[in-house]
């Protein structure tokens, strides 16, 4: 018997059944019932995200987490989201070294049909990835957030966000070795420093890993990182930055690096930048 025809056989306005949403982080269970007037009426279970913070959500947040943008972490306005149905349209894709090629692919998706598959090419500079920009609105605290498939014959996945303008530029990046469950991030000096290496994370091409990489862009200081279950606290990490007449804009490097003789496959899907991150 089907939730609709055991709801309507009880007949009770207070009848609930616990249904489990894919769309939504760390399955939050939404309760669903058919009232008095036989309309159906749904109700989250819990008004907490997957860190513990008490979230409130209107209608539009709730289509937003549903479609599924921000359902890894509910924290921070939404600025931008990029599931890549509509294709590479915002984006510049792509790659170096033989066997190299960056593209949309309906062979994995973490939502939707599509993503996209960044195979880094064997020789010369062997990467392959995606850059893309924004407009900036703000600057308050800032996210970048994305999902990807690892693989070992990676050497790292690089996540960068460039802020630009307000008389300053400045960088917040990280990298991740599959190999030695390596971060590292990009220093006030320009070079990168270990941040752990303890982040072991499952290597398969049907696994989609999530990264946020917060910022403040007031105070110039790194705020944290979240990696799956992971989460680092960096707010005594200061950005790198230079002084800058930049007009206001992001830019957003994405990219799989290859050991040498490989050609890894990751996977990119579900780009996500927030503001006003609390």
């Amino acid at each position: 018997m089907s939730l609709v025809d055991t709801a309507m056989t009880t007949g009770a306005p207070d009848y609930y059944k616990t249904i489990l949403l894919g769309g939504l982080h760390n399955s939050t269970p939404i309760l669903a019932y058919i009232d008095d007037d036989g309309y159906f009426v749904f109700r989250l279970a819990d008004d907490l995200d997957a860190w513990g913070n008490t979230v409130k959500m209107g209608l539009a947040e709730l289509a937003a987490v549903l479609s599924p943008a921000k359902r890894f972490d509910r924290r921070g306005q939404l600025l931008f989201y990029d599931d890549f149905e509509c294709e590479l349209a915002r984006w510049v894709a792509t790659s170096n070294g033989a066997g190299g090629s960056c593209a949309i692919s309906e062979d994995r998706a973490r939502s939707g049909w599509q993503s996209v598959k960044a195979v880094a090419g064997s020789d010369g500079a062997r990467y392959a990835g995606l850059t893309g920009w924004l407009p900036l609105v703000s600057f308050t605290k800032t996210g970048l957030e994305v999902s990807v498939t690892l693989s070992l014959d990676t050497d790292y996945f690089l996540m960068s966000m460039m802020l630009l303008g307000k008389d300053y530029d400045c960088s917040m990046a990280i990298k991740y070795f599959p190999g030695t469950d390596t971060v590292q991030y990009f220093s006030q000096t320009g070079a990168y420093i270990a941040l752990s290496s303890s982040v072991a994370l499952k290597e398969n091409d049907r696994i989609f890993n999530t990264f946020k990489l917060v910022c403040n862009r007031e105070t110039f200081y790194y705020d944290h990182l979240l990696i799956n279950h992971y989460s680092f606290d960096m707010t005594d990490k200061p950005l790198w930055k230079c002084a800058s007449t930049d007009p206001y804009y992001a830019q957003i490097d994405l990219y799989n690096y290859a050991k040498a003789g490989k050609n890894p496959v990751m996977y990119i899907d579900d780009v996500i930048v927030t503001h006003n991150e609390p």
